[in-house]
């Protein structure tokens, strides 16, 4: 009843470029031209016609952009979450859902198509949010708490840019960066508790979905990860085309690639040159070895510093980072320090594996 530990599409900004279209009767108030506010999902809601439509509204307007050689291009712009569909809402949108959506819009005349299908295969997106959910039960709430708090200390920005929340209003989660402004640099993602969100609005959202899907939400503790491809420089990146109908087809290891790349932007420290490169003292020369190993293993650079963060004490994981990064340093860039100590350790390990220890 719930797609658990699957990628969906949770909401999108579509464009459909003029060319595709017969008619467009969407007044000129209803236009974007700046560029950078079209990007603005909030400033983009307030400047559209919204348009009920089942438990929640469509957004619709235009989009007028002049490019650097003054090409100008037309688009007609509409945006709508999953939750306009309480009965698969778990499932995010669907290109059914899209061409509902279409038809919907169509019917109340302000634009016309002769094939809709043909049209489907023209839309575009941006501001393409994508969401996973994962079950888990509500006594393992406490280990998602100290989880969230784990991240708090290895986010990379500044503090102000994460935000950590254990409340009534918004549940449990985090979130980092600000969607209107995310970057391939600082992208912005969000965990949060999908259970507390949809019970909090148990008036409508939760109220509308089968007896089942509410059981599920009731009695289980679903906790959401959420990032944001954002314009056509994510897409570029990610190497994936904006169009709607590739997106949806998308497979699910390649979503894992790209959510994974957002996580280790936000929370996998770069490891940088210790101020102190005197020669390893003998326990420091054992701990690099040790991570060496753990490293051709591969073993992330946070699975490693765990070992070394798994401390109640504040002072002594303060201490043990310091270790960490001094031995991850040397074992990582091996230089003339640690040459000669990994040359002999491959070559006993090469020997061992010969021998069949």
């Amino acid at each position: 009843m719930i797609p658990f530990n699957k990628y969906c599409v949770d909401s999108a900004k579509f464009y459909i470029d003029f060319r595709f279209l017969t008619q467009i009767n969407i007044p000129n108030e209803f236009t974007l031209i700046d560029s950078e506010t079209g990007n603005v999902l909030d400033n983009f809601k307030k400047n559209s016609i919204s348009i009920p439509y089942k438990n929640h509204k469509i957004y619709l307007g235009k989009e007028i952009k002049v490019l650097p050689n003054k090409r100008v291009y037309n688009k007609v712009m509409f945006y709508f979450p999953a939750k306009i569909n309480p009965e698969k809402y778990f499932f995010g949108i669907t290109g059914e859902m899209v061409k509902e959506v279409l038809n919907c819009i169509k019917d109340l005349g302000y634009i016309d198509f002769n094939n809709i299908d043909d049209l489907y295969k023209n839309i575009e997106v941006k501001d393409l949010d994508i969401k996973i959910d994962f079950k888990f039960s509500y006594t393992e709430r406490d280990k998602i708490i100290k989880y969230n708090k784990s991240l708090q200390d290895r986010f990379n920005g500044y503090p102000s840019e994460f935000k950590i929340f254990n409340n009534q209003n918004n549940g449990v989660g985090i979130q980092t960066y600000n969607r209107n402004n995310t970057t391939l640099a600082k992208p912005f993602i969000k965990f949060y508790s999908k259970s507390d969100e949809i019970m909090k609005d148990s008036e409508s959202l939760f109220q509308l979905m089968p007896k089942e899907v509410q059981d599920i939400v009731k009695y289980n503790f679903i906790y959401r990860y959420e990032f944001t491809i954002k314009t056509m420089d994510f897409f570029k990146h990610f190497e994936i085309n904006n169009v709607f109908c590739d997106i949806v087809n998308i497979d699910q290891d390649k979503w894992k690639v790209i959510g994974k790349y957002y996580l280790i932007k936000n929370f996998q420290k770069e490891i940088k040159p210790p101020l102190d490169v005197s020669r390893l003292k003998p326990i420091e020369q054992i701990i690099s070895l040790m991570i060496y190993d753990l490293i051709q293993l591969g073993r992330t650079i946070n699975e490693i510093k765990w070992i070394f963060n798994s401390f109640d004490n504040r002072t002594q994981r303060q201490r043990n980072n310091k270790l960490f990064e001094r031995c991850y340093y040397f074992a990582s860039v091996p230089n003339q320090e640690t040459k000669k100590l990994l040359k002999i350790y491959e070559e006993m390990k090469e020997l061992d594996n010969l021998f069949g220890f």
